[in-house]
């Protein structure tokens, strides 16, 4: 109800894209409303006689002159258990959830300044195993999270001149979960975890001429604490990153334009900073044709990661996940370079594209079972540095519009 649109970019490519973005990122832009109206829709499907059903509201607000806009969003989903095999267990779990917010806008145009502020909440309960009408410690397995989720988040966008402009923002959420995952019945097996997430950013650009010189700095603060005392395991970490970046986007013709940029970034776990450049090279061959180029690096900190603070089932026992107490970043290097072609044909659109990439990863965190430990009811995993290990492969698409009322595409990968 809240989504404008999902936009996807392989590799870092931008330097303001944070140290992590290893294999690509994934940027959610959401609704901006264009005029007063209201939408409701419900949408109820079965599988294997099992009900799901999704409803959404959302309603737009807008002044007569356009300056200050409001988007009010709801939504609420309801899944029941379904066993296929009907051996007594869940394959896809019991799921309710309901999300609601708000986003407001407010155009300053005598000073050419826009705003933004968010709210919103998501809650979500979901279980799997059996016996779903007792309590997740009276049935033989279940593994059960419950989830709330508020965040705020305000942004400020301001035109000092056709030339030079600048924009700060900050979001804060704080993520509330309450687990069992347990099997003969044990009363043991709850937990409990918070994530509080901060992130502070603000950024300069300036026009010079075919350069788009843009530099700024990113804070990120995040605490993870997750108690599963059933299994031994207790979690109270901090980490803070902080990112300094500067990026030039030069257009050297109308055939072709180069995006550079470092990004430094200092974690918490890391004693030293760490450069990360980026790299991307753009040709436009013709009207319908273009060939980019992008190189990257990137990093993951030695840190606690969100598959750490689930405990999965196997044969009765609970899979434990922990870092190596000498665990050091893992280290990217990415490569891609692909076509991309599009032509109107009428009132018709076709596009298409094929890309190819390599991505070489160093220090490469994987998982080896821990032969000595303690915790009788648990399987204990630790993450440690291997070898390198590389991802490469092609990737194509195909795509085309009838009109206005259809839209037909396809895509395979191999890698």
């Amino acid at each position: 109800e809240m989504l404008s649109r999902i936009e996807i970019v392989k590799g870092g490519g931008s330097a303001l894209y944070g140290g992590n973005a290893v294999a690509g990122v994934i940027n959610v832009q959401t609704k901006e409303p264009m005029e007063n109206s209201s939408t409701f829709q419900i949408h109820q499907e079965f599988q294997e006689g099992e009900p799901l059903t999704n409803a959404g509201f959302r309603t737009g607000f807008v002044t007569d002159d356009g300056d200050t806009k409001a988007f009010l969003f709801a939504n609420y989903k309801n899944r029941r258990p379904v066993d296929i095999n009907q051996d007594g267990f869940s394959e896809i779990g019991e799921m309710q959830g309901t999300n609601f917010g708000v986003n407001f806008f407010n155009y300053f145009s005598d000073i050419d300044g826009k705003m933004k502020l968010s709210f919103y909440r998501i809650t979500e309960n979901r279980r799997g195993g059996n016996k779903f009408d007792l309590p997740p410690h009276e049935a033989d397995i279940a593994e059960a999270a419950d989830t709330k989720l508020n965040g705020i988040s305000g942004e400020w966008n301001h035109y000092l001149s056709n030339r030079f402009y600048y924009n700060a923002g900050f979001s804060y959420v704080d993520a509330k979960r309450d687990t069992y995952y347990g099997a003969g019945q044990d009363l043991n097996a709850y937990g409990a975890s918070e994530n509080p997430v901060l992130f502070l950013n603000s950024q300069l650009n300036y026009q010079a001429g075919q350069h788009l010189i843009s530099g700024g700095i990113q804070y990120k603060e995040e605490r993870i604490k997750d108690k599963a005392l059933g299994y031994g395991r207790v979690i109270d970490d901090s980490y803070g990153e902080t990112g300094l970046f500067l990026q030039d986007d030069v257009t050297f013709s109308d055939w072709v334009s180069l995006l550079a940029g470092l990004r430094l970034s200092k974690h918490s776990l890391i004693s030293d900073p760490i450069f990360n450049p980026r790299l991307s090279l753009l040709f436009n061959l013709s009207d319908d044709i273009s060939w980019r180029t992008t190189f990257s690096t990137g990093f993951r900190a030695p840190q606690v990661f969100d598959e750490d603070l689930h405990i999965t089932q196997v044969g009765g026992e609970g899979l434990i996940i922990e870092n190596a107490p000498d665990l050091e970043e893992e280290s990217s290097y990415s490569l891609s370079t692909g076509l991309d072609f599009g032509r109107q044909l009428g009132q018709n659109n076709i596009q298409m594209s094929l890309e190819g990439f390599y991505t070489l990863l160093t220090d490469t965190f994987i998982l080896t079972q821990k032969e000595f430990d303690p915790r009788e009811n648990a399987l204990v995993f630790e993450r440690i540095n291997g070898s390198n290990s590389k991802v490469y492969g092609v990737s194509a698409e195909i795509g085309y519009q009838f009109g206005a009322f259809l839209n037909v595409m396809a895509g395979g990968t191999w890698q």
